[in-house]
């Protein structure tokens, strides 16, 4: 007789998946006829945690982004864990994951962008007109403004395409 397997994808934030795991284990379903797999996230998250939490993801599948090592990549590493250190003294052993790189790599998009446009264009920044008003006359929102430049902008970073920290760059269908 062949025994069913339950598959699960796990796609949450790592604190409750910690204790997802826990829970899992405590009911036996951390064996065989378990599949589990985690995504990017939770798999960079569990690699640096301590052995007791470790001890409840045993046989879990975790998907990890491959990004390949540059040099560009090891200088931007070194000077953000020393910037990063020298203004977090109290945080130890942080790691620069992928998501900050993809972060990185979507702000020089955003610059080129803003080049490309701002070659043609200048950038005006209007008040919105049309927000309701708060019993509190301070909000942050009545300070907020826009650029009507947004098109323009949306045109430049569909065409922008380059090579990043995180790899090659380009946005598919806007």
């Amino acid at each position: 007789m062949t025994m069913q397997t339950s598959v699960f994808i796990v796609h949450m934030l790592s604190s409750i998946g910690s204790r997802l795991f826990a829970k899992a284990k405590e009911m036996g379903m951390m064996a065989e006829g378990y599949v589990w797999i985690i995504i990017d996230g939770m798999t960079s998250y569990f690699g640096s945690l301590n052995v007791s939490i470790l001890d409840n993801i045993q046989g879990v599948l975790g998907v990890k982004t491959y990004v390949e090592k540059t040099q560009d990549l090891e200088n931007f590493r070194v000077k953000w864990q020393r910037k990063f250190q020298k203004d977090n003294p109290t945080i130890l052993n942080i790691r620069l994951d992928v998501f900050g790189l993809w972060a990185y790599d979507v702000v020089w998009a955003l610059v080129m962008g803003i080049e490309k446009v701002g070659t043609t264009t200048n950038f005006n920044f209007q008040k919105l007109n049309n927000i309701a008003r708060s019993t509190s006359n301070n909000t942050i929102l009545e300070k907020l403004r826009f650029s009507q430049n947004g098109p323009e902008l949306v045109q430049a970073l569909s065409s922008t395409i380059f090579r990043g920290l995180s790899g090659n760059f380009s946005l598919v269908n806007g």
